[in-house]
């Protein structure tokens, strides 16, 4: 409305607002309604359009044919003159009768409804009982890592302290294999093969 100074026939105006109806044969008009249509499909432009709440739509199919039909005139004109008035200077003529009056039939093709609905993906109480559970999952890796860093600092303590503490203490131990001599084995035979 503001760029093209008119408003368009399909969208609702508010009433507040005086803009006419968007004349496409006046200069300019068109290019400029197609160029905003296009720029509004397209998502060109900076507005906030919401969605509407609801919306109604009908396929329409428009089908003609000539009314009355040779095979009911003859009746439709008789009924005619039998009203009187205006219609009755009409019913000698089928040709005026056909020109002057139409039927017009309104009819839903299907009687079917459909309602779509936006729900939201993820509820309030699974969001937070997802992000509850993340949170314990990674509480949960981080104590079990800082118990197992606690459990590597103290094995590498008590490994250095135990290798000071050897260091520290002389050797005791003494290896009966290596005293000097031979080890005498007494009182035992051996066969030779």
């Amino acid at each position: 409305m503001e760029n093209c100074g008119c408003r368009h026939w399909e969208f609702a105006a508010p009433p507040d607002l005086q803009y006419p109806k968007c004349n496409l044969s006046a200069v300019g008009v068109s290019e400029c309604v197609e160029l905003y249509g296009y720029k509004f499909a397209h998502g060109m432009l900076p507005c906030d359009c919401p969605l509407q709440c609801k919306e109604e739509l009908y396929q329409l199919t428009v089908s003609g044919s000539q009314w009355p039909s040779s095979a009911f005139i003859e009746k439709f004109s008789s009924d005619l003159r039998e009203m009187g008035g205006q219609l009755s200077t009409i019913a000698d003529s089928p040709q005026l009768i056909r020109d002057n009056l139409v039927k017009v039939v309104v009819y839903y093709q299907q009687l079917n409804s459909e309602q779509i609905e936006e729900e939201p993906s993820v509820s309030e109480i699974d969001l937070i009982s997802s992000m509850g559970g993340l949170v314990g999952l990674w509480v949960g890796f981080s104590v079990c890592t800082l118990a197992e860093f606690f459990e590597l600092f103290v094995d590498m303590l008590v490994f250095f302290v135990r290798r000071c503490l050897w260091k520290a203490v002389p050797n005791t131990y003494a290896n009966p294999c290596s005293e000097r001599g031979r080890a005498s084995f007494t009182g035992q035979k051996t066969t030779n093969m």
